[in-house]
């Protein structure tokens, strides 16, 4: 039986850039630097995060849009050894702008 393995990455956005996140292993969006605005599919409620703050994530579906330049720190979980191979490949997806990005945050 595989294990579940939690894995972070940093994602970068330059001012008023837009990210879907569409990966429901996704579980936490945390700023570093910058802020960004959130809102979640079917939530009565949107989000405007700083630095040092964080969101869990409920849904699949995600928006978020940088208010600057902004840093962001996002948490996947998922099972077995292939999940970090996935999250590396959705990184390069999205330095080539080949499709939305998913994440998650603990």
């Amino acid at each position: 039986m595989a294990q579940i393995v939690e894995t972070v990455r940093t994602i970068h956005l330059d001012h008023d850039q837009m990210l879907v996140l569409e990966d429901q292993r996704t579980r936490c969006v945390r700023v570093l630097h910058g802020g960004v605005w959130l809102t979640e599919p079917g939530q009565g409620q949107d989000h405007f995060l700083q630095p040092g703050q964080g969101l869990p994530l409920r849904r699949e579906g995600a928006l978020l849009q940088a208010q600057g330049p902004t840093q962001l720190e996002l948490t996947h979980r998922g099972r077995g050894p292939h999940v970090a191979w996935w999250a590396r490949l959705r990184g390069l997806a999205s330095r080539w702008h080949l499709g939305p990005v998913p994440e998650t945050c603990a």
